[in-house]
């Protein structure tokens, strides 16, 4: 287990030979409606016109969309040479070593747990009753004990850090199709700019983010990083 070993990435293919795709575009569709349906339209919205941009909160809105979707054409591209599970975290094992993809998928792990407390602390609701009990547990505790509009910041700091390794991925994705890694059957336009602006806006989008919130995000990964260490340090003796 090395931090800058790259992954196999016919280790990941076999891995999920067993797993069917059955998702269709719609059902991607349902799930980011959803997503943005179940707190942000709603309630985030107020909190940022009311302590930050005020009637701006619209080109706010369509600033972060505009970032979203250059990204988006980034992980089209990803999702297509490297078909499996895990997402940015198996991405970016497999194209800048263990240790990064580690950093990736805590990120996204972050993002996930604080996401269910954002949405309970906005709407004071239960959560995921058939849900796993122990996400549940922690989520309730996040949401309990931080504020709404400090919870977003932080999974938009979880969410952003994910989007700059797969933005910067691309340039690392694109050498290697053909050689050590399949052609792509759709390719980010405008290549090499796009996947830059990408990166630009989401480091412009996070470097706007509170200064708490990025302290936190900070201390988050440190503890990631400890985590992977003395993970790899105790399979190395084995």
């Amino acid at each position: 287990m090395g931090f800058m070993r790259k992954a196999d990435f016919e280790l990941y293919r076999d891995a999920d030979k067993h797993y069917n795709q059955v998702l269709t575009t719609r059902d991607f569709l349902a799930l980011g409606v959803g997503t943005i349906i179940s707190t942000s339209i709603f309630t985030l919205p107020g909190q940022v016109a009311a302590q930050f941009a005020g009637p701006g909160v619209v080109f706010s809105y369509l600033l972060a969309a505009l970032v979203a979707g250059f990204v988006a054409l980034a992980y089209a591209e990803m999702s297509t040479v490297m078909p499996f599970a895990g997402s940015a975290y198996s991405w970016i094992s497999v194209l800048f070593g263990e240790g990064f993809g580690w950093i990736a998928g805590w990120a996204l792990l972050a993002e996930y747990f604080i996401a269910v407390a954002f949405v309970g602390s906005g709407f004071s609701a239960n959560l995921p009753a058939n849900g796993v009990w122990t996400l549940a547990i922690v989520a309730i505790v996040i949401g309990a004990f931080f504020p709404f509009a400090f919870l977003a910041q932080l999974i938009s700091a979880g969410t952003l850090i994910a989007f700059m390794f797969v933005t910067l991925g691309i340039y690392s994705l694109r050498r290697r199709q053909g050689k050590d890694l399949p052609e792509a059957t759709y390719k980010m336009p405008f290549y090499p700019v796009l996947p830059a602006l990408g990166f630009i806006g989401s480091l412009f989008v996070f470097w706007g983010l509170d200064v708490q919130a990025k302290l936190y995000s900070g201390i988050w990964f440190l503890i990631g990083i400890a985590i992977y260490f003395a993970y790899g340090n105790r399979r190395k003796k084995k």
